[in-house]
């Protein structure tokens, strides 16, 4: 189940930047829920100002807990870092459009695209708390064309392995991600029978508030909080193993803070505690909870990002790691 949790959050780190940027704009739909109509209309203008922003620079800042029956799925990972990240419009067209379909690419495929559309930098300093030795690093990290280079310096404390006389270590995802995913058990959920019920589901699981307006790096803005019954929407894709689970799935509450004056996001939160579904025969037996707290600024909104992986990066293709790890 632990790997699950590490898996979730190496993911949520890597996407989370482009997430922000495009917020409320992947597919045209806004939720206004009850608000009044001139609070919709910033929702719905906020919309169409971040449909044209391609690239970002965001600080953010993290503190992720996982807790279990048993020691080994204890974890505590918190930290803070900035960064700047820009993503292909052409590339994202292709990952919009296949989550439309039906029959479309799996789950590791369009991380997979994801990535390749996306080039980056930034740099973390990350603690993380276990029930092994306590782990503080900086860590560094380059996203360009799929491949995801890191400090080689990080690396060694994160795997306890010398990485003498290398300055950066790079996995190329390619043709890997299906089988990483499949392995953790998060290669695909399960598809909803009836979308126009899931739609109306949704929306029962969601509830929007416009909240006092505040400041936010000398810029006004508008504060929208919308609370999330993350156990009816993960019902939707995981109703059997939620049953299984047999335990409250939680709320999760994000806070989108919108320039009054030019409807950029400049800033969104998410906090809440989930319970994840029991593991699976051969894993470790209970439930996990997971408790988030998550904050990113953005600023220089679709200025260049220029960024290289170095040439002399060592760079592995994942799917020959994998391998070399199954004998």
């Amino acid at each position: 189940m632990l790997k699950r949790v590490r898996l979730l959050i190496a993911l949520t780190l890597l996407l989370l930047p482009v997430a922000g940027a495009q917020a409320d704009s992947m597919d045209g739909d806004v939720f206004c829920g009850d608000l009044q109509a001139s609070d919709c209309q910033i929702l719905l203008d906020n919309a169409a100002v971040m449909d044209e922003i391609f690239s970002a620079a965001f600080s953010m800042s993290m503190d992720m807990q996982a807790s279990g029956d048993a020691p080994e799925d204890n974890m505590r990972l918190s930290g803070a870092g900035s960064g700047s990240l820009a993503v292909d419009p052409t590339l994202l067209a292709d990952i919009l459009a296949a989550q439309a379909e039906p029959d479309g690419d799996s789950i590791g495929a369009l991380i997979e695209l994801a990535l390749t559309a996306m080039s980056g930098e930034f740099m973390l300093d990350l603690n993380i708390d276990s029930s092994a030795e306590p782990l503080a690093m900086t860590l560094s990290l380059r996203l360009k064309d799929g491949v995801i280079a890191f400090n080689a310096g990080a690396m060694e404390e994160f795997t306890g392995e010398s990485m003498e006389g290398f300055e950066w270590f790079g996995v190329d995802v390619s043709g890997a991600l299906d089988d990483v995913l499949m392995q953790a058990g998060m290669d695909s959920l399960p598809g909803v029978a009836d979308p126009s019920a899931m739609e109306k589901e949704v929306a029962h699981a969601l509830a929007v508030t416009r909240l006092a307006d505040d400041v936010v790096a000398g810029i006004p803005v508008a504060v929208f909080e919308t609370r999330i019954d993350a156990g009816s929407v993960a019902s939707l894709y995981m109703g059997e193993a939620l049953e299984a689970a047999g335990s409250e799935q939680g709320e999760l509450i994000s806070r989108h803070y919108i320039g009054l004056a030019d409807h950029f996001t400049r800033r969104m939160t998410i906090a809440g505690d989930m319970a994840l579904p029991k593991s699976e025969a051969g894993e470790i037996a209970g439930n996990v909870n997971l408790a988030m707290n998550i904050g990113i600024d953005m600023t220089a909104f679709n200025q260049p990002v220029s960024v290289e992986i170095p040439e002399d990066a060592m760079v592995f293709p994942l799917a020959m790691m994998m391998q070399m790890g199954e004998r």
